[in-house]
Order: C-alpha cells, then structure tokens, then sequence
C-alpha cells in the first residue's frame, strides 16, 4: 500500500507524523509513506522528495518569489501518482498549495484525505467548492467546522484535533521523566499545578511564531510588552519575573536576540526548539495566533494573542473574515461567531475573549501588557481564568485523532481494493 503526503507547515509536518504513525502501527511495514513534509515525518518513516516546510511562506509577494518551485512540486506529484498509482493522497493544511494536489490526485482518479483542513469557514468561504469537487473526505478536527463542511455538500467525518495528540505524547514524556528522578526544581512539569501566588519566580512565555515572517511582525511587540510588564509588577511585587522566548529554529534565534539585547530586560532567555517545556513551565504567554493556542489550552495557560499585520493585510482581512475571532481557543469556546456579530457575553469583543487576541496593524504592547498584569498580579483572577480553560478543556481537548483518521483511511483503501 502506498500513500502520498503533502504538508506544507512545521505544525503540520508534527500532524503528519503521528498520522504515519498510526498508519504504520496498524497496516505494517508494507506500507510506504511517501510525498512533500518536512523533518519529523521524516523521521516517522516517510519518503520526503521534498522538504515543503522550507517554503512555509505567507502573503502574495513571498508565494510569487516561489512561484516557480510550487509548480515544478506540482508536476512531480502528478508524475508520480500517473506512474506510482498510490492508493490515497493525504493533504495537511497548507491550501494555496494543496489546492492543485488535490485536483492532480482528483483527476488522475486516487483518492484525496485533507487532514487537519484549512479554515475556509472563516477566511473566503467560496473556496469550499475546491474542497467539494476535488477531495473525498474531510477529516476534521473542530466540531462546529464538521457541520459546516457538511452543510456546504462535503462529506466530512469528526476526528478530534491532531495537535492534542502530540500534546497527550509530551505530556507522557514529562511524566516519564519525573516518574526516573527529576526534582521540582530541574521538571519544569512539575511546578504546572502551583500556586501564582507562592511562586518564587513568575515566568512567562513568548511564542513569536514558527514562521520568519511571523517572528518578524510579532517579537517587536512582544518584547515591548515584557518590558512594560516588568517595571509595573516591580512596583506591586518583589517576585521577579522571567521571559522565556521560544525560537523555532536557529534563524529566528538570530532574529529575536538583537532585539531581546535592546529591550533592557532582566531575565529573558530565548532558546530554540524548546517550546513544549517553555510552556510547561509558563504561568502566563504571549503567543501568535495559530493552533499553539490548542496546547496553550491543554495546559490551561492563560494567554494573550497577537497576529500582527500590514495596513494592506487589516483591509483584506476586513473583507475575506467571515468569524468574529481568529484564535482557535475563542471558536471552540464561542462558535463560527459572525464577524461583526455584536459584543454580548455569550460572544464577547475579541479584546475581552477567553484568549484575549488583538489582530492589528498597530502597536498593542500596552494592551497586551495590561492583559498579563492583571492576571499575574492578583491570583483570584488568575486562578478564575484557570477555571474556565480546564472546563473548556474537558470538552475538547481529547487525543485519538491520528488513530481514528488511520482507520478510516486504511478502512476505505481495502474497501476500494476488494
């Protein structure tokens, strides 16, 4: 049996591998994996005849700048599904891309998977007729957005969202890792359940992003914010306070430390490829917008979102944004929210969310600092918004996406075959 990937994001390369995984543990060896990823499917024992994570890109002009290589992977793909004739196609996310896999892989009659599907529901909704002629089924991973699929003529199955799988398995290897020795003081996992308010020291994370164009737009802001943090808390408390930025790769390391030189803080640390045991160890984060906020609410952090943007990107955004909030975290607590629905409890301002998210043009460091100070300076707050996250949690933040999407997958290829 063969199956031919194409995942565009490092967060879907992750989603990637834990799907080859499951596939692997429940056909065999004689399955081969093989398509576009990135590094940890790699490692899950795919073929990747190319890296697309590298080419992570967002808006027009980065897309035009690649133009040439997305149209060369897309003639390699066809090649290989009219000589190789895999079984099934699996799409992760990345859509401006996948758009014409699923359509090479629809023509030459392969079956098509989209795994982890793109938000059309809330960004261009006329793009679900895309997914409604060229793909078989939508394997999705928020409740609400299955309805939507199905409503709009797609045949959509529910299968939870894949990031609480790789959450689930790191925090088995933390507990792993306690269970051989790890004192309190070296398991960052293990000061998790504290009290804010007998903390020796506060930390709290920034995570600028995955993408360089992210990190670019973002840690500016962020580092402001952290330095308006630290001088008002010194004033009402003599706990100190650490920041703990998370760098996805070397190259963002050596974007945000200049940066981070000049912010005039006392304790700030920036390490690369450290992001699940920044977060363990957070009591509170600065986070751009992504599906990092789904692991935010797994360990139940109270967090504020930033998605910072040109003037350009705010007016295309006011156009193509059909939902009121842009963080994952605020859709699974308050729905598909009409994009200028009014501001009522049931559906509050963006400001005022469980996450509170800023999508901007301008700079929100004051606001954003404001957002952390109020949580880290009075516990009962805090641990009100704690509250919240773990009930929101015990609804939504269940592991088994890979396995369920695995088992439809290879249910449907051997139905096919017989």
């Amino acid at each position: 049996m063969k199956i031919f990937f194409s995942v565009g994001e490092p967060s879907g390369d992750v989603h990637g591998a834990n799907l080859i995984r499951a596939l692997k543990s429940m056909y065999g060896d004689d399955l081969k994996c093989v398509g576009f990823g990135g590094p940890k499917m790699e490692e899950a024992g795919a073929e990747i005849l190319f890296d697309l994570t590298s080419l992570a890109v967002m808006w027009l002009g980065r897309v035009l700048w690649n133009i040439k290589t997305f149209f060369n992977l897309a003639a390699q793909a066809q090649d290989y599904f009219e000589i190789e004739k895999p079984d099934a196609v699996v799409l992760i996310d990345y859509p401006g891309f996948n758009w014409h896999i699923a359509k090479r892989a629809h023509n030459a009659g392969i079956p098509v998977y989209y795994y982890s599907p793109p938000q059309i529901w809330g960004w261009a909704q006329w793009r679900v007729r895309k997914m409604r002629k060229w793909v078989d089924c939508v394997l999705s991973g928020l409740p609400f957005e299955t309805q939507w699929f199905q409503d709009q003529g797609c045949r959509c199955v529910y299968v939870g969202h894949p990031f609480f799988d790789e959450t689930e398995k790191q925090e088995l290897e933390g507990s792993r890792q306690e269970a051989v020795g790890s004192s309190e003081d070296t398991n960052p996992l293990a000061t998790r359940n504290s009290q804010l308010a007998t903390k020796k020291t506060i930390q709290i994370g920034i995570f600028p992003g995955s993408r360089t164009q992210e990190v670019e737009q973002n840690i500016t802001t962020f580092l402001k914010a952290a330095r308006i943090i630290q001088e008002r808390f010194a004033q009402v408390s003599a706990t100190p306070i650490q920041f703990r930025v998370a760098a996805f790769k070397d190259e963002h390391w050596g974007i945000i430390a200049p940066k981070a030189a000049k912010a005039r803080l006392d304790d700030i640390v920036i390490e690369v490829g450290a992001a699940s045991k920044i977060m363990a160890s957070s009591d509170a984060v600065m986070a751009v917008s992504g599906s990092v906020s789904l692991e935010l609410l797994y360990y139940t952090i109270p967090s504020v979102i930033l998605y910072k943007t040109c003037w350009l990107g705010m007016f295309l955004q006011s156009i193509f944004r059909k939902v009121k909030y842009i963080t994952l975290v605020n859709l699974l607590e308050y729905g598909a929210v009409p994009a200028h629905a009014p501001d009522l409890p049931i559906a509050p301002d963006p400001r005022e969310a469980l996450f509170p998210e800023y999508l901007t043009a301008r700079d929100k460091s004051e606001a954003i600092a404001e957002k952390i100070l109020a949580w880290i300076s009075d516990p009962e707050e805090y641990e009100r918004k704690k509250d919240k996250l773990t009930e929101l949690k015990s609804h939504v933040c269940r592991p088994g996406a890979a396995q369920k999407a695995a088992e439809i997958i290879l249910t449907e290829i051997e139905d096919n075959d017989n």
